[in-house]
């Protein structure tokens, strides 16, 4: 279902958006990092994420009930990622990863969300 544009977007899924957007960017630069400091394979990998939460992030621009789902599940990726930074020794890292991904997950469960989207219950 799509939103009529017309209607205000609600306070947690504009958050949501920027949230996701962030995440854009920072893959983004992770990619750039990584390209240039030779591993390109996985460079690859994380510019394949990028594409994916870009894609992401034009399905919650574009209000699309469709989008949800696959914002939680990259905010999930997020938190599995975090969890290997703190396992292999990069607490700073892992903690904020944690936490800005279960931050997506409320605000993408968030009533306010689900009204924004048109979901249903």
């Amino acid at each position: 279902m799509h939103v009529s544009d017309r209607t205000p977007v609600p306070g947690p899924l504009r958050w949501a958006i920027i949230l996701v957007a962030a995440e854009v960017l920072a893959l983004c630069g992770t990619v750039a990092v990584l390209a240039l400091g030779g591993a390109p394979r996985l460079a690859g990998f994380f510019a394949m994420w990028a594409v994916g939460a870009g894609l992401v992030l034009w399905g919650l621009l574009r209000r699309k009930a469709a989008a949800r789902a696959p914002a939680i599940v990259l905010q999930l990726l997020a938190t599995a990622a975090g969890t290997q930074a703190i396992a292999t020794g990069g607490w700073v890292l892992g903690v904020v990863l944690i936490a800005v991904s279960v931050t997506g997950v409320l605000l993408l469960l968030s009533p306010g969300s689900r009204e924004g989207l048109g979901v249903r219950v």
